[in-house]
């Protein structure tokens, strides 16, 4: 039952990734075996909704796959901190989830 899940889990990931930038996708690659499939599938869900915020306000044009690695780079503190901002009053997430997403994109950037 439990690898049923997980590999539904990753088949999931898999079709979330290709709606991501590339560089996206390599860090999921390089994830895979220190991650669980829930939580590549909870980070993908971060992603999307990190890479959709950055469509919204304008950081980039076209699609999520679309967005390149140096809009990330240019960001500042402020325009993440907007983001936290974000998450908190207009999606109204709890401070647990907030951090969740906050740790997934610190180690995207990492990467």
């Amino acid at each position: 039952m439990y690898k049923d899940k997980k590999q539904r889990n990753y088949a999931k990931v898999q079709e979330k990734v290709k709606e991501l930038p590339w560089y996206v996708g390599e860090y999921i690659d390089k994830k895979r075996r220190k991650l669980s499939s829930a939580s590549l599938l909870n980070y993908c869900h971060d992603f999307n909704i990190f890479f959709d915020w950055l469509l919204a306000e304008g950081y980039s044009k076209g699609s999520r796959k679309e967005v390149p690695l140096d809009v990330l780079e240019k960001l500042t503190v402020q325009q993440l901190e907007d983001f936290l901002s974000f998450l908190e009053f207009k999606l109204e997430n709890s401070p647990i989830t907030i951090n969740r997403k906050l740790s997934a994109l610190k180690s995207l950037y990492c990467y």
